[in-house]
């Protein structure tokens, strides 16, 4: 291990970190604090080729606990790992992998209530389709009665196959031409009515 490097590998040894020893539950820090060095000793001789003999991985785990004592970086984002990384390098497992775990814990939390806010923030909405064609008519006849109101979209509906809602006598409902809308009761007309005076 160098004592500088790329903040690609340093992302995905924080990710590894996360994904493979905070999923299972430990049977204590210190026990996965020693698979962890152990993990970092064993990726460091192979990728130093200094794996093959006690003598060669001895020569490499000397580099990387050097390393990982002295780590520094400029990125603010990597604090937290570089301390974790000079506990686990000054014996401090059980403490190291207490801070990890509270970041990785941090972390999950933060981008949970990002994901909260996104889905409870306000988003525009259309209005039902049976709205688009009642408040025209009311704003034209301010003083208009429900059964006035009825015979009116009767008539857009017959008018004109583009209308945003039909009416079905077998059923008594208005059904809105897009299906993502819910079908509108006669008997509820009187509602949209009501509204649609307050609108205007």
């Amino acid at each position: 291990m160098t004592k500088k490097r790329s903040l690609e590998e340093i992302h995905l040894l924080w990710m590894m970190l996360d994904i493979e020893f905070f999923k299972a539950v430990p049977a204590s820090y210190s026990e996965v604090a020693d698979q962890v060095i152990d993990w970092l000793l064993w990726r460091e001789r192979l990728r130093n080729g200094l794996e093959k003999t006690p003598q060669d991985q001895q020569r490499s785990d000397t580099r990387t606990i050097a390393a990982l004592r002295s780590m520094d970086s400029d990125d603010p984002k990597l604090l937290v790992l570089e301390k974790v990384f000079s506990r686990l390098a000054k014996g401090r497992g059980g403490d190291a992998m207490r801070l990890l775990q509270t970041a990785i814990n941090n972390k999950d939390a933060e981008l949970s209530a990002r994901q909260t806010k996104i889905a409870q923030a306000t988003r525009p909405t259309r209005r039902h389709p049976l709205t688009t064609m009642v408040d025209p008519i009311v704003k034209d006849s301010p003083n208009i009665k429900v059964n006035d109101l009825f015979i009116e979209l009767r008539k857009i509906s017959k008018s004109s196959v583009l209308a945003p809602c039909a009416y079905d006598f077998s059923k008594e409902m208005f059904i809105p031409t897009d299906s993502k809308f819910p079908s509108v009761p006669k008997s509820s007309l009187s509602d949209y009515l009501y509204r649609a005076k307050r609108r205007k």
